[in-house]
């Protein structure tokens, strides 16, 4: 018998209908999208009253084979379930399926969209299959209001009605829109442990949703800005990493983009590992210094450092990967030099704020509110160059600077401008996007070549970006990127070679 329960969970982002104010600066973040959170019932046995995304345990039922009946009906086959299943050879302990039942991949999303349904009435499914055409995007099947809270109750009470209701509504799970993102297992000290695959899914719109009230007392659509400073919202540790994550993308087709590809490299299980220190304690995760080489998934596992403060255990570890806890409370996320396998964004810095306590078992009676922040001191992602010094450089595309910083980044802005060489090494070509074609980016791309001499190009280059007020805070960087490219271009000057001096 194993010492956890196998669960999926969703992390479901949808565009909202909010225009975007150009009146506010570049550097002020105007999400597109917002994410979706349930709150757990207070009389809820596990994280009662915490806001959590949706998502379960699995059930025999999801793993059934007769499920692909059901895609055959729709002129799937073995060829289509391919692109569920990541390049990596080596893969985590919650992939490896039986002979007897469908692959983890398929039947982990099908737990996770089941599971979605069953909460909040969003029914993650596809009626007619497009040939040749699996979307990226995921859509809700629509049914009526009546419809949806009816099939809730039945598939709240028997996991296997949920085979029975894509059946009569003539519709299969969207597996494709799922796309794999973390895996995290409960600590070793917990009792209960689960160990969960978290999946990423976005919707081109926000659609209806209607929480279950037996497991849920409520539901919060909002941008994960507000989700991280919302004084009335409690998250467990793996919720707030995993949102200060999506919190880097302000535009949801970027942030889809990114998960499509990321998700291609697979998951590593993220198993946090307790220290105990002087004034709280700390969790590492994978790829900190001090996380163990060879931890155990079963046997309780607890570092002692209390001969040292927080502080102190930090200034020793060159490698961070972490959440630092104060009586139980997460007080700081902190993420620095890591070199993420997955490729996979640490997290966003943001602004302290206040939150309520969640567990208080060593909390003093006085303190009833502790202080929340996420601090990063590295930006680090795909696209990031490990060197040995402090500066984190960045190889990604319209990076003027190549360093790996939330203002120059060519990813996460509606509006970017990049600088690059032409083919014939006469000019620059000048690379930006369109920011009413921010929802397709095959479309938003524009490149203009500028090959009117030195002096003309860069006054043309400056125009550009001052007169349309167009990313005006990147123009003294723009103008110094483009100078730097025209002087690659000149001829070296030829070395003057020195007459032998004659012999005396």
């Amino acid at each position: 018998m194993k010492a956890w329960r196998e669960s999926a969970t969703l992390i479901l982002a949808a565009r909202h209908g909010q225009k975007y104010n150009r009146a506010l600066p570049s550097v002020v973040f105007q999400y597109n999208y917002k994410l979706l959170c349930l709150k757990r019932h207070q009389n809820s046995s596990f994280m009662p009253k915490l806001y959590v995304f949706p998502g379960g345990v699995t059930h025999p039922a999801d793993a059934d084979l007769k499920w692909h009946q059901l895609f055959n009906t729709f002129g799937f086959d073995n060829n289509s379930f391919r692109s569920l299943f990541s390049n990596t050879g080596l893969r985590p302990q919650i992939f490896q399926s039986k002979s007897d039942e469908l692959p983890k991949e398929i039947s982990l999303r099908i737990t996770a969209i089941r599971e979605t349904f069953e909460e909040c009435g969003i029914l993650l499914c596809k009626q007619i299959k497009k040939n040749g055409i699996l979307s990226h995007w995921a859509q809700s099947v629509p049914i009526s209001k009546e419809e949806v809270q009816d099939w809730q109750h039945k598939v709240h009470d028997d996991a296997t009605e949920f085979y029975t209701m894509c059946e009569k509504l003539k519709c299969y799970p969207d597996l494709w829109s799922l796309h794999e993102w973390s895996n995290w297992l409960t600590p070793t000290y917990y009792t209960r442990r689960y160990d969960t695959i978290f999946y990423l899914a976005c919707m081109p719109h926000v659609p209806y949703s209607n929480y279950e009230t037996s497991e849920m007392e409520g539901m919060e659509w909002d941008t994960p800005q507000n989700f991280c400073q919302n004084t009335d919202i409690t998250m467990a540790p793996p919720q707030h990493y995993e949102i200060s994550r999506i919190a880097k993308f302000e535009c949801l087709d970027n942030l889809l983009n990114f998960a499509v590809e990321r998700s291609k490299r697979g998951v590593q299980l993220c198993l946090p590992v307790k220290v105990m220190l002087q004034d709280g304690q700390v969790h590492v995760l994978p790829g900190d210094s001090m996380y163990p080489e060879n931890p155990s998934l079963t046997e309780k596992q607890i570092i002692d450092k209390t001969n040292m403060t927080i502080a102190e255990f930090q200034a020793i570890s060159p490698t961070k990967n972490r959440i630092a806890f104060y009586g139980l409370e997460v007080k700081k996320v902190i993420v620095h030099n890591l070199d993420s396998v997955e490729g996979h964004l640490t997290p966003m810095s943001s602004k302290t704020v206040n939150i309520k306590c969640v567990w208080t078992p060593y909390l003093p009676p006085c303190c009833n509110t502790l202080s929340f922040g996420i601090f990063v001191t590295a930006h680090v992602n795909i696209q990031d160059v490990k060197r040995n010094i402090n500066k984190p450089f960045s190889t990604e595309p319209s990076n003027l600077t190549n360093l790996s910083s939330y203002r120059y980044s060519g990813l996460v802005h509606r509006k970017s401008v990049g600088i690059v060489d032409t083919p014939d090494k006469k000019g620059f070509a000048v690379v930006y996007k369109k920011a009413n074609k921010v929802h397709k980016p095959a479309k938003a791309t524009v490149r203009s070549t500028m090959k009117s001499g030195a002096r003309r190009s860069l006054y043309k280059l400056r125009r550009l970006l001052k007169t349309n007020k167009y990313r005006v805070d990147l123009t003294k960087v723009a103008l110094r990127r483009a100078s730097a490219v025209l002087r690659s271009q000149k001829p070296l000057p030829a070395k003057k070679t020195r007459a032998p001096k004659k012999a005396d």
